[in-house]
Parts: structure tokens; sequence; C-alpha cells
């Protein structure tokens, strides 16, 4: 079926910047997503202006062309990791226009990713290393309800920052004992799990319910109300829960080579360690850190990935 932005271009071919515009709205609620491809095809756009024949006619995009892009990209300085984001973008854009009968065959099919080295190895805390950050957090007063909360879910159920600040009050149902990521990484949606114990202080349900206890009514009485709010009763920025995460991290005392380092993707790491260490499953710790392959988090975690060719050498000889 023909998109509808581009039914309003009727009787002739769309120009490829027209084409492009009509991609990147049907990506509107996906928004990470859009400006990540709206980066890579302007790249691409500016590209071919800079070449003798100029910006072609979709139809026209061959092979060369976008070998010729990723080869001025890899020149300029781009790591193979980024290359290789801008040939996706690329594929779901020639994708997309092959659905909507606006090209014949993928000119990028016959394109390889790069081969892209391990990742630095993952930093992570343990469980006393945690401990003393949610300690940092003064559960007497509203702001340490709201921030031991933010702390939690990322520990504990392996958020994104921008995941955590989407979360609105109706994606927790405790029912079910779990949180809605609505916009994950790649636009997808998940449920993901957290300690639902009643009883227990310590356990994420506790905190988010002390939490709600305590959050104010937002003036804005807009379609989605976020989880957590800033003193303005605003939804907090990716920027505003990193100085959160930083700041809990200078206070725990922790030493000071490892608080320095501490970032919401190490909560994140975290949680993903323990998953691997308490399963000992790949496909599972893969499945909740929700990632796309195991594969993927072998490339990132490569202390699980060493710990299991570890185990694999100690039972040849056993």
């Amino acid at each position: 079926m023909q998109s509808a932005a581009l039914s309003l271009i009727p009787g002739r071919v769309p120009d490829l910047p027209d084409v492009v515009d009509s991609f990147l709205e049907e990506l509107h609620e996906q928004q990470r997503t859009q400006a990540a491809y709206r980066s890579a095809l302007n790249r691409f756009l500016n590209f071919l202006k800079g070449t003798p024949a100029g910006v072609l006619p979709l139809a026209e995009i061959d092979f060369a062309t976008v070998n010729d892009f990723l080869r001025h990209e890899r020149a300029s300085g781009a790591k193979d990791s980024t290359v290789n984001h801008r040939l996706a973008a690329l594929r779901s854009f020639f994708r997309w226009a092959g659905e909507n009968r606006l090209l014949s065959e993928d000119p990028s099919a016959d394109i390889d990713f790069r081969p892209v080295r391990d990742r630095e190895e993952a930093h992570f805390l343990d469980a006393s290393e945690l401990d003393r950050l949610f300690q940092t957090c003064d559960r007497n007063t509203s702001q340490g309800k709201r921030d031991y909360a933010m702390l939690r879910i990322l520990a504990d159920c392996g958020l994104r920052a921008a995941e955590l600040r989407e979360l609105d009050l109706e994606d927790v149902d405790f029912k079910r004992g779990a949180l809605f990521v609505r916009n994950g990484k790649g636009g997808k949606q998940a449920w993901v799990y957290f300690n639902n114990e009643q009883r227990k202080r310590s356990s994420t349900r506790t905190a988010i319910k002390e939490w709600l206890a305590e959050r104010p009514i937002c003036a804005d009485k807009d379609a989605r109300q976020p989880l957590f709010v800033t003193r303005n009763r605003t939804r907090f920025t990716n920027q505003s829960i990193w100085s959160l995460v930083k700041e809990a991290a200078r206070q725990s005392r922790l030493p000071i080579e490892k608080a320095e380092r501490i970032t919401p993707h190490t909560l994140r790491h975290s949680y993903v360690t323990r998953v691997w260490e308490k399963t000992g499953d790949i496909a599972l710790t893969a499945k909740a850190a929700r990632h796309s392959s195991p594969h993927t988090t072998l490339s990132i975690y490569t202390h699980i990935r060493d710990e299991r060719l570890k185990n694999a050498a100690k039972e040849l000889w056993e």
C-alpha cells in the first residue's frame, strides 16, 4: 500500500528529498529512530549534492552510489560502527520505498556491514555497590523517594535513560509487576518486570509506591502524565537523569575511579550481568536486555563471554 504522505504528490515521480521526508514522517512516533535516520539520510543527500550528477531520482540510485557514499563516510573519519548505522538507515529507507512501489530493488542489498571490534567492556556494579548508591537517597523526603525509585528502576529493570524518562503513570502495572516500555531502542515495545514483593521495603514495587504517594499533580492535563517529574513538575530530560545518577555516584563513597565511571548505562549493565549470573542462560539474558540476538549481548558484555569460554575450557579437562 502506498504511503499516505506520497499520495499528496500525484501525477509525477517525487523528488528524492520528498521521498525521504515522507519516510521520516511515518517514523514520527519513534523519535530517536527518526532523528538517527534523518541524520544519516541528510548526509546521503548532501553527499549526492556534492557529486557531478547531483541528487539523483530514487530509481537511479545503484550499488555504486551507495558504496561511494559509505566510502566517503569512512574517509571523513566515521567509525565502522557509525558507517554501519548509516547503512542500516539507508536499508530501512530503501525497503520502505520498495513497499511503496517506488523502487524495484534495494541498491544496498549486496553491501555488507563492516566488522566491528568488541566495544569497551561494560562496567557494572555488584549488589553491595548498588546498595551504597541507593543509600544516597533520603527516603524521608519527596525528592529522595523519587530519586530512589528512579535508581531502582534503572538497576532492577535495565531501562535506558531515555526509556525511563518516557515512562507514564499508566505504564506501571503492579498486578503484573511490570513496566511498559512504549518506545525502546529501535522503536521496540516491551513489558519489563520488576521486584514486586510487597513486604520488602527494598523492593522496586515499594520504591515506586512511595514515590506515587508523594508525586505532585501536574498542572498540564495532557493525555500523557509522566511517572517521574522534576521540581518544576515537568518530565525529566536524558541529561537530568544522567546528572541524578552522577550525583548519587559522587555521594556514594565508592572508590573515586569506580564512582567517576558510573552512568545510567552502568546500572543497565549491572542488571544484565545479574540476570546472567542468576540464570547462566545467554538467550534469556539477551531477552532480558531486549537485544535482538545473543550475539549482541556477548559483543557488549565481554566479561560474560569470557566467563563462558573459561567454563567451556574447564569442562574439556573434567
